[in-house]
């Protein structure tokens, strides 16, 4: 696959079954449904009016402000906080990610992912969508990164954390199934 066949975005069968149902009750303990995002959402919606208000009447492209609070709010679960709109970075980021979506459904995507070989070799916007996956998974592992260093197992705070919780259990009931004939019955 062009940008990744597995993991808990791209994946499929058993392995998508597995992630949605983890997906599910994650996004339920972080709140999602219930009062605990309201608080957020209400935040998100206070900057909107905000920046409604301060255009005083004129003609203002709503989509921009839209989107931000959107992604804030995918931030917040996501990562534990939100990133602020002058933050150039995420916002390289959330440009990838804007330009990976309208490639995924292209007539261009569908060729990249018949003939990768071919499309290597002419121009094209697969090229950029490849670097614009490149960026959204390297900003991704950044964030990663930061919360195993401050890895708070013990009280997750948001959609990685979580995650990686669940990494963990799931590696050490390996590691004792893989042990467990040392162990008499």
């Amino acid at each position: 696959s062009f940008l990744m066949s597995s993991g808990i975005v791209l994946s499929n069968g058993h392995t998508w079954k597995q992630q949605r149902r983890f997906g599910a009750v994650t996004m339920r303990n972080l709140g999602l449904g219930k009062k605990g995002m309201e608080h957020q959402i209400e935040e998100e919606a206070q900057q909107l009016v905000e920046i409604f208000a301060h255009a005083k009447g004129q003609p203002l492209d709503p989509l921009l402000p839209i989107t931000n609070a959107v992604s804030s709010l995918i931030c917040v679960l996501s990562f534990g906080y939100r990133f602020l709109l002058e933050d150039e970075e995420f916002q390289k980021m959330m440009e990838a990610a804007d330009f990976l979506l309208k490639f995924g459904g292209s007539f261009t995507h569908g060729l990249t992912e018949i003939f990768p070989w071919l499309m290597k070799k002419l121009p094209g916007p697969q090229h950029k969508a490849q670097n614009s996956a490149k960026l959204v998974l390297s900003f991704t592992k950044k964030e990663i990164k930061k919360h195993k260093e401050q890895q708070s197992l013990h009280e997750p705070r948001d959609f990685i954390d979580y995650y990686l919780l669940q990494i963990e259990k799931v590696s050490l009931q390996h590691h004792l199934k893989m042990f467990s004939y040392l162990v008499p019955k």
